[in-house]
């Protein structure tokens, strides 16, 4: 009885610190969230206003294939 006891004691004393662990970095989780999602943004857009210009005509026209014999 005295094992299970200890064990549950350790398990809430985990849960206590996991809580408090992520109590101290929510503003980093929060941060870290807000900039990969600024960060895809600013790559889908990009493509965006390229083509908006029709560059990507442009851009396309210049490639050629080269087949080596």
């Amino acid at each position: 009885m005295a094992r299970y006891s200890y064990e549950i004691a350790i398990f809430i004393v985990g849960i206590a610190l996991f809580v408090l662990g992520i109590y101290l970095v929510q503003d980093l989780i929060l941060k870290f969230l807000k900039f990969a999602v600024g960060l895809f943004l600013i790559f889908v857009s990009i493509p965006m206003m390229l083509g908006s210009f029709g560059l990507r005509r442009f851009f396309r026209g210049k490639a050629r294939v080269v087949r080596v014999r």
